[in-house]
């Protein structure tokens, strides 16, 4: 919140004041730049903050609800330490000989969880998997998919982390949400599984579980809750772990590849020496979904 706010302006901000400085249509739909948004989402508090500047991990956190799936496959730290190299580098997406060198051990980490995730998970279930971050995980969940009788379905949705003014409550991290789906999609399925590229804020797997709470009502007591991500920030993870479990599902449990304890500024998972850890994860994959039909057979 900015330390300066205007007298008689309100120091407990809710969502509806937040909202009310975010642009909108002639149509009352919000708006930014040239993309219309069905939903938009300010928290009101963000807590990633804290996390700017630190430089000790500290105590690690003790949680039954999140596993980290490199224990179980040490070459999960090897493939994403690869994606770290590229992440660090001076190349650019516009290099496709470094689109895969990231891509290729990213996608390695994407099918080992897309394992884990069906034998955790079972026959059926709804993924939520946005774009553009989304695009890469479910061609593999796909492949993965193909050649069992289950009963998944890709909900088809997109995300955008934009930095908002807010006016008096300054510049914060918001996210805006288009639907390429029905929503009616949600009640069909108990078992929730939210597959995210990476987690640095919690802002959208957040939104994505209070849309999962909008639409189920009172029925979100019978959704089993089920987080999949190649690296996660350990103290964002486990904020949201507690958040859903608030929400009154039945169950969450989570399970990353490896885990990050540091952020930027700009919300970015980064080491202790401040270095990107995967840089922006979601351009590197959506340009491998764009230009690399004949690289993608590597994985399978």
């Amino acid at each position: 919140m900015s330390p300066d706010l205007k007298k008689g302006v309100s120091q407990n901000p809710t969502e509806e004041m937040l909202l009310s400085y975010i642009p909108r249509n002639n149509r009352g739909e919000f708006q930014i730049g040239g993309t219309v948004f069905n939903r938009f989402y300010v928290p009101i508090e963000e807590p990633w903050r804290n996390l700017i500047g630190k430089k000790d991990i500290g105590p690690r956190i003790e949680n039954p609800n999140i596993e980290y799936l490199y224990l179980k496959k040490p070459e999960i730290v090897g493939h994403m330490t690869e994606v770290k190299v590229v992440a660090n580098g001076d190349r650019t997406p516009d290099d496709l000989q470094a689109v895969f060198d990231y891509c290729l051990p990213l996608g390695k980490v994407y099918k080992l969880l897309a394992l884990e995730a069906i034998e955790q998970v079972g026959d059926s279930a709804i993924v939520y998997a946005p774009d553009n971050g989304g695009l890469y995980i479910k061609w593999i969940l796909e492949q993965v998919l193909k050649d069992r009788k289950t009963n998944w379905q890709l909900f088809q949705y997109r995300m955008s982390r934009i930095p908002v003014d807010c006016g008096p409550y300054g510049v914060r991290l918001g996210v805006g949400t288009i639907f390429y789906d029905y929503l009616a999609m949600i009640r069909s399925f108990d078992n929730q599984v939210l597959f995210d590229d990476c987690v640095a804020t919690d802002i959208s797997l957040k939104e994505t579980s209070r849309i999962i709470q909008d639409v189920r009502g009172e029925e979100i007591k019978r959704c089993n809750v089920k987080i999949f991500t190649s690296i996660s920030n350990e103290t964002t993870l486990n904020q949201l772990e507690q958040d859903i479990r608030r929400q009154r599902v039945n169950s969450v449990y989570a399970t990353v590849g490896v885990p990050n304890f540091f952020l930027n500024e700009h919300g970015y998972l980064v080491d202790a020496d401040g270095k990107p850890d995967v840089s922006d994860m979601g351009l590197w994959t959506k340009r491998f979904m764009e230009v690399s039909e004949p690289l993608k057979k590597a994985l399978f």
